[in-house]
């Protein structure tokens, strides 16, 4: 059963929540918009080009990042 402390105050993470969303997608078409100029780097450990290699797992630490630091965030209940 729900209590008020299981409660989840949507008006008060939407804000942030959009502002994630917006960061995110930032950072996405940067990287995409300099794909190519990455991809003459290569990762050395992994044999990818670098553009790719942000393309794929740097879109996903940087939403997993801005999350942690979301729920982080102090609320003010």
């Amino acid at each position: 059963m729900l209590e008020a402390k299981d409660h989840v105050d949507w008006l008060g993470i939407r804000n942030p929540l959009f502002v994630l969303l917006g960061l995110w997608i930032v950072f996405f078409l940067i990287i995409h918009g300099f794909i190519h100029a990455l991809n003459k780097l290569t990762v050395p450990f992994v044999g990818l080009r670098f553009g790719y290699y942000m393309a794929a797992q740097g879109s996903l630490i940087v939403l997993l990042a801005l999350l942690y630091l979301l729920a982080k965030k102090p609320h003010n209940s």
